[in-house]
Protein backbone atom coordinates (compact mmCIF):
# COMPACT_ATOMS: atom_id res chain seq x y z
CA UNK A 1 0.00 0.00 0.00
CA UNK A 2 2.87 2.24 0.70
CA UNK A 3 4.18 1.75 -2.12
CA UNK A 4 1.05 2.06 -4.29
CA UNK A 5 0.95 5.59 -2.64
CA UNK A 6 4.78 6.73 -3.38
CA UNK A 7 4.31 5.51 -7.15
CA UNK A 8 0.92 7.64 -7.87
CA UNK A 9 2.43 10.57 -5.51
CA UNK A 10 5.59 10.44 -7.92
CA UNK A 11 3.23 9.96 -10.96
CA UNK A 12 0.70 12.67 -10.19
CA UNK A 13 4.55 15.02 -8.91
CA UNK A 14 5.38 13.88 -12.75
CA UNK A 15 2.37 15.36 -14.06
CA UNK A 16 1.47 17.84 -12.21
CA UNK A 17 4.91 19.84 -12.38
CA UNK A 18 5.67 19.89 -16.10
CA UNK A 19 1.77 21.00 -16.68
CA UNK A 20 1.82 23.94 -14.30
CA UNK A 21 5.52 25.13 -15.51
CA UNK A 22 3.80 24.98 -19.38
CA UNK A 23 0.85 27.15 -17.98
CA UNK A 24 3.25 29.47 -15.89
CA UNK A 25 5.35 29.43 -19.19
CA UNK A 26 2.51 30.40 -21.57
CA UNK A 27 1.60 32.83 -19.02
CA UNK A 28 4.72 34.96 -19.22
CA UNK A 29 4.23 33.86 -22.94
CA UNK A 30 0.99 36.00 -23.29
CA UNK A 31 2.01 39.11 -20.72
CA UNK A 32 5.20 39.42 -23.19
CA UNK A 33 2.76 39.35 -26.27
CA UNK A 34 0.57 42.06 -24.54
CA UNK A 35 3.46 43.71 -23.29
CA UNK A 36 4.93 43.76 -27.14
CA UNK A 37 1.35 44.75 -28.54
CA UNK A 38 1.22 47.69 -26.42
CA UNK A 39 4.31 48.91 -27.54
CA UNK A 40 3.35 48.57 -31.00
CA UNK A 41 0.48 50.50 -30.82
CA UNK A 42 2.06 53.21 -28.99
CA UNK A 43 4.75 53.63 -31.47
CA UNK A 44 2.43 53.95 -33.89
CA UNK A 45 0.20 56.41 -32.29
CA UNK A 46 2.38 58.35 -30.55
CA UNK A 47 2.87 61.18 -32.74
CA UNK A 48 -0.49 61.50 -33.86
CA UNK A 49 -2.81 64.79 -33.48
CA UNK A 50 -6.26 65.52 -32.27
CA UNK A 51 -6.64 66.60 -35.67
CA UNK A 52 -5.59 62.89 -37.22
CA UNK A 53 -7.27 61.14 -34.68
CA UNK A 54 -10.44 62.72 -35.66
CA UNK A 55 -9.54 62.09 -39.13
CA UNK A 56 -8.84 58.32 -38.66
CA UNK A 57 -12.50 58.37 -36.36
CA UNK A 58 -13.87 59.54 -39.28
CA UNK A 59 -12.92 57.09 -41.65
CA UNK A 60 -15.42 54.32 -40.22
CA UNK A 61 -18.66 56.84 -40.85
CA UNK A 62 -20.76 57.37 -44.01
CA UNK A 63 -19.87 60.85 -44.50
CA UNK A 64 -23.04 62.81 -46.06
CA UNK A 65 -23.76 62.08 -49.57
CA UNK A 66 -21.76 59.19 -49.28
CA UNK A 67 -22.79 55.55 -50.02
CA UNK A 68 -19.91 53.98 -47.84
CA UNK A 69 -17.76 54.63 -45.51
CA UNK A 70 -14.23 56.09 -46.60
CA UNK A 71 -13.00 53.09 -44.97
CA UNK A 72 -14.99 50.60 -47.16
CA UNK A 73 -14.39 53.01 -50.20
CA UNK A 74 -10.36 52.48 -49.21
CA UNK A 75 -11.00 48.64 -49.39
CA UNK A 76 -12.21 48.79 -52.92
CA UNK A 77 -10.38 46.06 -55.71
CA UNK A 78 -8.90 46.96 -58.27
CA UNK A 79 -10.94 47.54 -61.70
CA UNK A 80 -10.29 47.59 -65.36
CA UNK A 81 -7.45 49.40 -66.88
CA UNK A 82 -8.95 53.15 -67.45
CA UNK A 83 -8.16 56.42 -67.27
CA UNK A 84 -10.75 56.52 -64.80
CA UNK A 85 -10.04 53.80 -62.91
CA UNK A 86 -6.09 55.30 -62.45
CA UNK A 87 -8.04 58.67 -61.29
CA UNK A 88 -10.17 56.94 -58.57
CA UNK A 89 -6.41 55.56 -57.58
CA UNK A 90 -4.98 59.17 -57.43
CA UNK A 91 -8.37 60.21 -55.43
CA UNK A 92 -7.58 57.66 -52.62
CA UNK A 93 -4.14 58.07 -52.55
CA UNK A 94 -5.15 62.01 -52.19
CA UNK A 95 -7.34 60.38 -49.18
CA UNK A 96 -4.77 59.06 -47.13
CA UNK A 97 -1.96 61.49 -47.44
CA UNK A 98 -4.53 64.07 -46.68
CA UNK A 99 -4.36 62.67 -43.31
CA UNK A 100 -0.57 63.51 -43.12
CA UNK A 101 0.53 60.09 -41.30
CA UNK A 102 4.49 60.53 -41.17
CA UNK A 103 5.64 57.65 -43.33
CA UNK A 104 8.82 57.12 -40.70
CA UNK A 105 6.34 56.03 -38.56
CA UNK A 106 6.43 52.26 -40.42
CA UNK A 107 10.12 51.90 -39.53
CA UNK A 108 9.12 51.85 -36.43
CA UNK A 109 7.60 48.72 -36.11
CA UNK A 110 8.59 45.38 -37.59
CA UNK A 111 7.11 44.62 -41.17
CA UNK A 112 5.18 41.05 -40.31
CA UNK A 113 3.79 42.98 -37.65
CA UNK A 114 2.83 46.08 -39.21
CA UNK A 115 1.47 43.75 -42.15
CA UNK A 116 -1.01 42.22 -39.27
CA UNK A 117 -2.15 45.12 -37.95
CA UNK A 118 -2.99 45.96 -41.60
CA UNK A 119 -5.01 42.96 -42.49
CA UNK A 120 -6.59 43.42 -39.63
CA UNK A 121 -7.93 46.77 -40.33
CA UNK A 122 -8.78 45.69 -44.06
CA UNK A 123 -10.74 42.62 -42.76
CA UNK A 124 -12.50 43.88 -39.49
CA UNK A 125 -15.95 45.57 -40.09
CA UNK A 126 -16.18 49.44 -39.33
CA UNK A 127 -18.44 48.91 -36.60
CA UNK A 128 -16.30 45.94 -35.08
CA UNK A 129 -13.29 48.50 -35.37
CA UNK A 130 -15.03 51.16 -33.35
CA UNK A 131 -15.64 48.23 -30.36
CA UNK A 132 -11.46 48.74 -30.15
CA UNK A 133 -9.92 50.73 -27.63
CA UNK A 134 -9.15 54.24 -28.91
CA UNK A 135 -5.18 53.50 -29.25
CA UNK A 136 -5.51 49.70 -30.94
CA UNK A 137 -7.98 51.92 -33.43
CA UNK A 138 -5.90 54.35 -34.32
CA UNK A 139 -2.40 51.79 -34.46
CA UNK A 140 -5.34 49.87 -36.78
CA UNK A 141 -6.09 52.32 -39.09
CA UNK A 142 -2.52 53.49 -39.39
CA UNK A 143 -1.43 50.33 -40.20
CA UNK A 144 -3.83 50.01 -42.65
CA UNK A 145 -3.44 53.46 -44.47
CA UNK A 146 0.26 53.15 -44.18
CA UNK A 147 -0.07 49.16 -46.56
CA UNK A 148 -2.73 50.67 -48.56
CA UNK A 149 -1.18 53.59 -49.98
CA UNK A 150 2.25 51.62 -51.00
CA UNK A 151 -0.30 49.38 -52.37
CA UNK A 152 -2.37 51.87 -54.12
CA UNK A 153 0.97 53.54 -55.25
CA UNK A 154 2.00 50.59 -57.02
CA UNK A 155 -1.33 49.94 -58.21
CA UNK A 156 -1.04 53.76 -59.81
CA UNK A 157 2.14 53.46 -61.20
CA UNK A 158 1.64 49.85 -62.93
CA UNK A 159 -1.69 51.35 -64.18
CA UNK A 160 -0.16 54.33 -65.77
CA UNK A 161 2.64 52.21 -67.58
CA UNK A 162 -0.11 49.77 -68.90
CA UNK A 163 -2.42 52.65 -69.81
CA UNK A 164 0.51 54.56 -71.78
CA UNK A 165 1.63 51.51 -73.73
CA UNK A 166 -1.69 51.05 -74.91
CA UNK A 167 -1.75 54.53 -76.40
CA UNK A 168 1.74 53.52 -78.06
CA UNK A 169 0.80 50.54 -79.76
CA UNK A 170 -2.36 52.01 -81.20
CA UNK A 171 -2.47 53.09 -84.81
CA UNK A 172 -2.61 56.02 -85.52
CA UNK A 173 -5.86 56.28 -87.94
CA UNK A 174 -5.76 58.97 -90.81
CA UNK A 175 -8.82 61.81 -90.25
CA UNK A 176 -12.22 60.35 -92.89
CA UNK A 177 -12.32 61.90 -95.71
CA UNK A 178 -15.77 62.73 -97.03
CA UNK A 179 -15.53 61.76 -100.95
CA UNK A 180 -18.90 62.47 -102.05
CA UNK A 181 -18.38 66.15 -100.49
CA UNK A 182 -15.21 66.60 -101.69
CA UNK A 183 -16.10 65.58 -105.42
CA UNK A 184 -18.59 67.44 -105.21
CA UNK A 185 -16.79 70.67 -104.30
CA UNK A 186 -14.21 69.60 -107.24
CA UNK A 187 -17.09 69.61 -109.67
CA UNK A 188 -18.11 72.73 -108.32
CA UNK A 189 -14.76 74.47 -108.98
CA UNK A 190 -13.99 72.87 -112.28
CA UNK A 191 -17.62 73.83 -113.72
CA UNK A 192 -17.35 77.43 -112.59
CA UNK A 193 -13.74 77.70 -114.00
CA UNK A 194 -13.67 79.74 -117.19
CA UNK A 195 -12.60 76.77 -119.76
CA UNK A 196 -9.23 78.83 -120.63
CA UNK A 197 -8.53 78.05 -117.30
CA UNK A 198 -8.83 74.52 -117.26
CA UNK A 199 -6.71 73.74 -119.61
Amino acid sequence: MRRFWSVLWSTATRTQGPGSGAVDDRAVGLGDASSSRAARVRRLTAALTDVQRAQLDGLLVVAPGARMTTLAALRQPPRRPTPATFVALAERLQTIRAIGLNADIARQVHQTRLVRLAREGARYSPQFLQRFSPERRYATLVAFLIQTSASLTDEAIELHDRLSGQYRLRPSRPMPINFSRAGARSTTRCVCMPASARH
